[in-house]
């Protein structure tokens, strides 16, 4: 199947002129306990960067608002979300950090992240030919979301710096639970029967049938924070060497 994911981004990638972050804490790349290091950083770190950097263009994620998510499945199914809003970065534990000079990899946890805004749907999602538009609401319960993905040295105004990968995504939640206002299908027109709570009763079907759309949309707004970031940092300050 062919997919198209379309993202109006919630940053704006900065220019490179201001210095480091200061809650940015490097690791002696040589040490054997590196990855531990740079765990133990991120974890420092994810306070600071939930609340926004606005020097570095990174938003404020209490909530995280994404303008424009539109998803295109062949012509089987559509739909779009505006001002999607989402809460429950400032509950994220990183898990894991595995990291060296061309690869990123790490593990974020969080009990409940829930999305929520105005959508449009128009197609087969599962065995329902769905219709509809209206408010709509996502939480996902224990997740477990991993982020693996590239980095690439380049260099601007002298300075050496890293690039992030669009990072392949691993994930695996509890439950989730999903609500669509004015969901409509033919086939339960004035029988009573709710078609979004189908799709909540059956939400692993779901999930398996938006898998790869699902997974480029938080590939993308992760890559997004983490690119804001990255940009203004030299890589000799993200890798001390002795």
């Amino acid at each position: 199947m062919k997919y198209i994911v379309v993202i109006l981004s919630a940053t704006i990638s900065s220019a490179l002129a201001v210095s480091p972050p200061a809650y940015i804490k490097a690791c002696e790349l040589r040490r054997p306990d590196f990855d531990k290091c740079a765990l133990g950083q991120a974890k420092y770190a994810i306070p600071f960067l939930v609340k926004g950097d606005k020097e570095r263009k990174v938003p404020n994620m209490t909530p995280l608002v994404v303008p424009l998510v539109e998803l295109i499945q062949d012509n089987k199914w559509r739909m779009g979300v505006t001002n999607l809003s989402i809460y429950g970065f400032e509950n994220i534990t990183v898990m894991d950090v595995k990291m060296n000079k061309t690869n990123l990899k790490f593990t974020l946890d969080v009990d409940n992240l829930e999305a929520s805004g105005r959508y449009e749907m128009n197609g087969r999602l599962i065995f329902l030919d769905l219709e509809g538009s209206g408010f709509c609401f996502v939480k996902f319960v224990k997740g477990s979301y991993t982020f693996d993905g590239t980095l690439t040295p380049y260099e601007n105004n002298g300075k050496n710096y890293l690039r992030f990968g669009q990072p392949r995504v691993d994930y695996r939640v509890k439950r989730v639970h999903m609500q669509f206002e004015n969901l409509l299908h033919k086939q339960f027109a004035n029988t009573g029967i709710n078609p979004s709570k189908i799709l909540d009763d059956n939400w692993d079907m779901v999930m398996e049938d938006i898998d790869v759309p699902f997974k480029e949309v938080i590939s993308t707004i992760v890559l997004d924070i983490v690119s804001s970031i990255m940009d203004d940092i030299p890589e000799k300050n993200v890798f001390l060497t002795m």
